[in-house]
């Protein structure tokens, strides 16, 4: 029996522009004034193209292949 490490996951790009768009509507409160939110598209797009090379790598550290392994019996 092998026992499964949990993947972790990388937040949907939704997510992340809601939290940013929380976050900025919290700071504009605080500091007073109205805060151009432009940037948060950007922000976005960025992470929506950094987001599977991420996945990739925090995944690729779980799952390495088994030498020897046959793939198509699951390694048995």
């Amino acid at each position: 029996m092998t026992t499964r490490t949990p993947t972790p996951r990388v937040p949907e790009p939704a997510l992340v522009r809601s939290t940013l768009v929380a976050v900025t509507g919290i700071v504009a409160l605080i500091v007073g004034h109205a805060i151009n939110v432009e940037w948060i598209d950007s922000a976005v797009t960025v992470y929506t193209m950094l987001s599977p090379i991420i996945a990739g790598l925090l995944i690729r550290a779980v799952v390495r292949p088994v030498k020897g392994a046959n793939a198509a019996t699951g390694g048995q």
